[in-house]
């Protein structure tokens, strides 16, 4: 039956979204190697530690920057990228903590990242797969041949 992974897929990306978990993409190298350009990381609402990588909303049209938490600072927190000498020179307030990383899949923003920047190609090149993967082949499967047996003259 080759619909019930589909549904799997479907239900556990829901289940993504209603246990809080976003999924975010790496814009910069500040995070290598932990997370390269490209990079998918999903996030999870949690309580925050020193040493967690966390993402977080950045003022302005700019997108989430994600960070590893350095320090905290009274009730802030002081961020920094792995591959930046300096820590941010902004702290970051609890509320503009988007989630906790959970997960980070490298280099799979690459794919994904132009079907997020054009939501109607997203949904068709779904329905295309949706579709090739549900339709059943229309080859007519052949039955085994018999191999030719030899005769015998008499």
């Amino acid at each position: 039956m080759r619909v019930v992974p589909a549904l799997a897929l479907l239900v556990g990306a829901g289940l993504v979204y209603v246990t809080g978990q976003r999924v975010y993409l790496i814009h910069t190298g500040s995070m290598t190697p932990t997370a390269p350009i490209g990079s998918l990381v999903v996030t999870t609402p949690s309580r925050i530690e020193v040493g967690d990588v966390v993402t977080v909303q950045q003022s302005g049209n700019r997108p989430p920057l994600t960070h590893r938490v350095v320090a905290r600072v009274g009730a802030q927190f002081q961020t920094k990228g792995d591959a930046n000498r300096t820590p941010d020179s902004q702290l970051v307030a609890p509320g503009d903590v988007l989630g906790k990383v959970e997960l980070t899949v490298p280099y799979l923003g690459y794919i994904l990242a132009p079907l997020w920047a054009m939501p109607s190609l997203a949904w068709l090149t779904l329905l295309i797969a949706a579709l090739l993967y549900l339709y059943p082949s229309q080859q007519p499967i052949e039955p085994a041949r018999k191999p030719k047996q030899l005769t015998q003259p008499q």
